[in-house]
């Protein structure tokens, strides 16, 4: 399927009283010869005329309007809260008929525009959303959630404007807002899709003039912005593959890409996406685990063909340049952008053990993507794409772990009590190819003379009743030979930095483990085991100790070992920061991933 078409489309969204339409005109006029077209996307009562219209007769209230004085809005106000209220059962009715309302109007006025190359929105679809959350009474955040979900039905512009005015200045200009509670009520909203979507705050109060100019800028730039979708079908909880998609793709934007992100379930990761002012779209499409149960597995084939054709629409909609996809499970989308004529990178972040399962994985990744990116070595020769040759590309990609490591010492001291002993961290969900019970085993078996070292865990339980009690079992153990569980921290790289010796302990391959790095990068030494790409960051004896997977004595003696020499422990700490500056190194592997992309489209071309 071909791909149609890119325009560039600008919105610009305010208050009222914001010179929206002002500046919109003006743009419009100072780009004569080009092909541009200006459009009005605010929302126009058509489905749901007949139902304000029941809603007034049955109850004999007026639905708050932008005319009268303000005793008339308090009032109208106040019997719309009421009528809410009183229909609260029917708000997701609502909703889905203001949805389709606005959608079908921005399908006709969209459609009128469709030769146009740039679309000036005056309003969008985040002025109806406002406007649904005023009604209803939701919070900022509630406001987010909505368009996480709903806003992938619009295409989102690529140069998004807030013109920012304070609210008395706005009444100055306009002489049909009902009362100064009309604007400060959505005041909060604007401010909170500005912050989650990556708006370019304008100020209000400049001349048109200067304000067209700045948005001008912004459309010249966005003309030659590539647009990279990334989609993660990420679980409920977060892991470390959520944390590195979302440096990513803010160190992409930064670099000046448009980039959005597409996630299967909501979690805590969207707070990092909407500080960063990425676009996040959020709907339930399937993920193929065998954890789901066999009536789950029975459903697969419809939910995938159902997911397949809401990412073929999605991508239709949205026109991304590239289709990043996180994980190893994500065959879906990058079918669909298949499907769409859209290149595809494939980022691979996990090693499985079956033989049939890397070899079937290994097909399905060279077939459906231009470019995958393995973050290990130990990863791209797993799935044999060490020996492909022709038009796939196979790269191995570090990830690169959190900035905030780049500094030592920056991190305080961790809320936890002080002492003189020295510290061993293992950090890391509680789960059983984790090793955790490798872990305390190991530290019952150390020699006597050494209890004047203290030994903790650090994550909470993985999700499922088998993990849990595995949990359960290793939390058991671990206080009855004295290691202390920390739980789940939000500090934990505080807690690495303050430790003497971090411990990775995984008895399956793990493929690059952001554990591993950020121990080291916090000047910590380091005991990890020797499997998947762990041997590609840390030279034994060199930047840190490596030991046999799963073995319990061989872990003992490497703690006791980096525990009884202080230098032998400082000197491979410092080592081991070193070795992940050079290899981890985020300006280039940005660089190195803004290259193989610009591959793509020299090999269009």
């Amino acid at each position: 399927m071909a791909r149609s078409r890119k325009q560039n489309i600008i919105a610009v969204i305010g208050l009222d009283g914001s010179g929206k339409s002002t500046v919109c005109r003006k743009l419009i006029e100072s780009m004569d010869g080009t092909d541009a077209r200006h459009v009005w996307l605010g929302a126009e009562s058509v489905l749901m005329s007949p139902l304000r219209w029941v809603l007034r007769f049955g109850w004999g209230r007026r639905i708050p309007t932008a005319g009268g004085g303000a005793e008339t809005f308090a009032v109208e106000t106040g019997s719309k809260t009421k009528i809410i209220q009183r229909l609260k059962y029917l708000q997701v009715v609502y909703v889905w008929l203001v949805v389709l309302d606005y959608r079908l109007q921005y399908q006709l006025k969209m459609f009128k525009a469709r030769r146009a190359d740039t679309v000036l929105c005056d309003r969008y679809f985040f002025d109806v959303a406002v406007n649904l959350a005023v009604t209803l009474g939701w919070s900022p955040r509630d406001l987010t959630t909505f368009l996480r979900r709903w806003s992938r039905l619009f295409v989102m512009p690529q140069v998004r404007c807030f013109v920012r005015i304070p609210v008395g200045v706005a009444l100055e200009r306009k002489d049909d807002v009902p009362a100064p509670a009309y604007l400060t009520a959505r005041a909060p909203y604007y401010e909170q899709i500005a912050h989650d979507y990556g708006f370019t705050v304008l100020d209000g109060t400049e001349p048109v003039e200067f304000t067209a100019a700045q948005i001008a800028k912004l459309a010249e730039e966005a003309l030659v912005s590539k647009t990279i979708f990334f989609v993660h079908s990420n679980n409920v909880d977060v892991g470390g593959a959520d944390y590195c998609l979302e440096r990513m793709a803010v160190a992409l934007r930064d670099e000046g890409w448009n980039v959005m992100v597409s996630l299967r379930v909501s979690t805590a990761i969207l707070d990092r996406y909407g500080y960063g002012g990425i676009p996040a779209f959020v709907w339930p499409f399937v993920r193929p685990q065998v954890s789901q149960g066999f009536l789950a597995l029975v459903a697969f084939p419809f939910r995938a063909f159902s997911a397949l054709l809401g990412f073929c629409r999605l991508f239709l909609v949205q026109k991304p340049d590239v289709v990043h996809v996180n994980d190893l499970y994500d065959f879906i989308p990058a079918l669909a952008a298949n499907f769409c004529g859209i290149p595809v990178v494939y980022h691979l972040r996990m090693i499985r053990v079956n033989p049939l399962e890397l070899k079937v994985f290994g097909y399905v990744v060279s077939a459906l993507s231009a470019i995958s990116l393995s973050v290990s070595e130990a990863v791209k020769t797993a799935y044999g794409l060490s020996t492909i040759v022709g038009k796939h590309d196979a790269e191995v990609f570090h990830d690169w772990p959190d900035d905030r490591f780049l500094e030592l010492g920056s991190f305080g001291c961790p809320e936890v009590y002080k002492s003189p002993r020295k510290r061993v961290v293992m950090v890391g969900r509680i789960d059983d190819w984790k090793g955790q019970d490798v872990f305390v085993a190991a530290v019952a078996q150390l020699k006597t003379n050494l209890v004047e070292a203290e030994f903790y865990l650090v994550g909470g339980s993985a999700i499922g009743p088998k993990k849990q009690k595995y949990a359960e079992e290793v939390l058991e153990e671990a206080h009855r030979v004295g290691v202390i569980s920390l739980g789940e921290r939000s500090d934990v790289q505080a807690l690495l930095s303050w430790a003497d010796v971090a411990v990775h302990a995984s008895k399956a391959p793990d493929p690059f483990p952001g554990t591993v790095l950020e121990s080291l990068l916090a000047g910590t030494a380091t005991v990890a085991a020797r499997g998947g790409g762990v041997p590609e960051v840390i030279r034994d004896g060199i930047d840190g100790l490596l030991v046999n997977p799963g073995d319990i004595r061989d872990l003992a003696e490497a703690m006791e070992k980096m525990l009884e020499d202080g230098t032998y422990r400082e000197k491979l700490a410092a080592s081991g920061r070193d070795r992940v500056l050079a290899i981890a190194d985020k300006t280039v592997l940005v660089g190195q991933l803004s290259d193989l992309y610009g591959s793509l489209w020299q090999s269009e071309g």
